[in-house]
């Protein structure tokens, strides 16, 4: 926020910026400012700017979660196969090669198949922006949040089922690195 000065009047201009954690776009952004005032403290001057810009700060909010419900929450993927890895993402198993199994769990578990366009090489694939569902079953059948931990964890037991080891990190919410041991 800035505090603007006209000789003894003062007003205050003021962004609001809602960043998702996942992705760490803007989700949300407003700017306003108060009218000019002789008397009014700074606190008051940005409670004012702050109520005035609530409505359409928040409606824009419920906008985004209500295309996250709609389409699916997007989540970063990487593939990565590790120097010491017999396995590079090309490699043969089975009906498939080691990315191709990587999309079909992703095509399986992801909104719709949304967002499953990787590229890469036959070491690395990267998948932007692939969307899941906000919740899921969860192993005991009730619903859980869908997070990067919990697509990476089922993505290590389907590729452990086919014989591929893996290992995953998270980076920050909506990042998931999947390493082919």
């Amino acid at each position: 926020f800035n505090i603007n000065a006209n000789g003894p009047q003062k007003s205050l201009r003021m962004t609001i910026d809602a960043v998702d954690a996942y992705t760490e776009n803007s989700l949300a952004i407003v700017t306003g400012e108060t009218r000019p005032s002789t008397s009014s403290a700074a606190s008051t001057l940005a409670r004012e700017a702050v109520f005035n810009q609530m409505d359409d700060f928040l409606n824009r909010l419920l906008t985004n979660y209500q295309m996250w419900v709609e389409k699916g929450r997007p989540l970063s993927i990487e593939l990565k196969a590790t120097a010491s890895s017999a396995l590079n993402l090309k490699s043969t198993v089975g009906d498939g090669m080691v990315y191709e199994h990587v999309e079909d769990f992703l095509l399986d578990n992801a909104k719709n198949g949304r967002g499953v366009n990787g590229s890469g090489s036959s070491t690395l694939y990267k998948y932007p922006s692939v969307y899941f569902p906000l919740q899921i079953k969860g192993r005991k059948g009730k619903t859980v949040k869908l997070t990067a931990s919990t697509v990476g964890a089922n993505l290590q037991r389907y590729l452990e089922s086919l014989g591929i080891q893996s290992e995953f990190v998270t980076k920050g919410a909506g990042h998931l690195v999947i390493y082919i041991k």
